[in-house]
């Protein structure tokens, strides 16, 4: 899933200096990330995702703060597989996202190209999140 930002209320892109997210049930390390891409498109990295404690059910948490750095799309992979009834491996690690924390979306002055058919899904009074 590819997130992207917008200043709220608006269809204009902004970008963010930070973004984090609470996963549950990661089993692997390798099953879920978040790559951050700067305006032009290129990556600025990616955050793994650790695996919680099996035995306590804990969540999981990850996150990415730049400095110099703005974040104008964050794709997010959750999971080795889809949402089922056995979530055991070796059948694949079943993930599910809880919430989003970023900074606060400000204008990107430079043109960057997103996609034009997005789904836009409400995060609260004045924001929005974009799925594409």
């Amino acid at each position: 899933m590819d997130v992207y930002f917008f200043l709220p209320g608006t269809n204009t892109p902004a970008t963010v200096s930070a973004f984090g997210a609470v996963f549950c049930d990661v089993d692997s390390a390798s099953a879920a990330w978040l790559e951050l891409f700067d305006p032009a498109g290129v990556s600025l990295g990616k955050v793994p995702v650790a695996a919680g404690s099996a035995a306590r059910h804990f969540p999981s948490w990850a996150s990415a703060s730049l400095a110099g750095e703005r974040i104008a799309r964050v794709r997010i992979q959750s999971g080795s597989t889809q949402l089922g009834v056995n979530d055991a491996p070796p059948n694949g690690d079943m993930v599910v996202m809880d919430d989003f924390i970023y900074a606060e979306p400000s204008e990107d002055r430079a043109a960057r190209p997103f996609p034009t058919t997005c789904r836009k899904w409400p995060m609260g009074a004045d924001t929005a999140r974009r799925s594409c």
